[in-house]
C-alpha cells in the first residue's frame, strides 16, 4: 500500500493571511507533524457575522504568502464545492474523495477547543480525523473542561491534540484589518506580495468599513 502524503488542512478567513499563519505552517512541517500544511479560505465561513473579503481575494493573497515556502500551500477548492455554509467535516469529507493519496489532519486554535462540541459533525470530526491544535495565548483548554462536552476518549484525544510547545504567534487578523483601515503599512506583519496585492486591490481601506 503506497504511503500517503500528510496534508494539515489549516482553514480559516485568512483575511488577510499574514506571517504568523506562515510561520506556525513552516514549524508544523519542520516538527514533522505534516508533510505539507494546506492554507485554505473558506468559501462561506458558517460563524462569521461581518462581510470578508472577496473568496477570489482571500485566495489569491494566501497564494501569494505561499509562494516559495517549502511544503506550504494555498488550497481554494472549497470554491469549488461551492458549500453554503462550509462546514469542515463536508470540506474535508470531499477532499478526501478528490485526494485519495492524501492523508488529512484538522489544523486549527486551541481557542477553539472550547467549542468545538458545537461545530457541525463535531463528534465525526473528533472520532475520524486527526486535529492538530496550535497554541493561542490566554486560552487553555483543560482536559476537566473537554470531559464536560465528550466522551472520555475523546476528551482525551482532543487534549492530547494541544501542541503546547509550539511558539505563541500572537498576530491578529482583525487588528491587521483595523491598521490597514488607517492607511498603514504592515510590511513587517504581512508578506510584501501579499501587501502590495492589497494596495493594488484597495482592500480594507474603505473609510467606516467594519472590522
Amino acid at each position: 500500500m503506497a504511503v500517503k502524503i500528510r496534508t494539515a488542512y489549516f482553514g480559516g478567513s485568512f483575511d488577510p493571511p499574514h506571517l504568523g499563519h506562515l510561520a506556525l505552517a513552516r514549524e508544523v512541517i519542520a516538527r514533522g507533524l505534516a508533510d505539507e500544511v494546506w492554507l485554505a479560505p473558506a468559501w462561506q465561513p458558517p460563524h462569521k457575522s461581518r462581510a470578508l473579503a472577496p473568496f477570489a481575494d482571500r485566495l489569491a493573497m494566501a497564494e501569494l504568502a505561499c509562494e516559495g515556502v517549502p511544503g506550504v500551500s494555498a488550497c481554494g477548492d472549497e470554491a469549488e464545492f461551492a458549500l453554503e455554509p462550509s462546514y469542515t467535516a463536508a470540506v474535508l469529507a470531499k477532499l478526501a474523495d478528490k485526494y485519495p493519496g492524501r492523508e488529512f489532519s484538522l489544523l486549527i486554535g486551541g481557542d477553539m477547543l472550547a467549542e468545538f462540541h458545537l461545530w457541525h459533525r463535531a463528534e465525526y470530526l473528533a472520532g475520524h480525523c486527526r486535529i492538530l491544535a496550535y497554541p493561542r495565548r490566554g486560552a487553555a483548554v483543560g482536559l476537566t473542561d473537554l470531559k464536560k462536552h465528550w466522551p472520555e476518549a475523546l476528551a482525551e484525544k482532543l487534549h492530547g491534540s494541544l501542541m503546547a510547545d509550539l511558539p505563541f504567534f500572537d498576530i491578529s487578523s482583525t487588528n491587521i484589518r483595523k491598521l490597514l483601515a488607517k492607511s498603514g503599512n504592515m510590511d513587517n506583519i504581512i508578506d510584501a506580495k501579499v501587501m502590495n496585492y492589497i494596495n493594488a486591490a484597495g482592500l480594507y481601506r474603505r473609510e467606516g468599513e467594519k472590522n
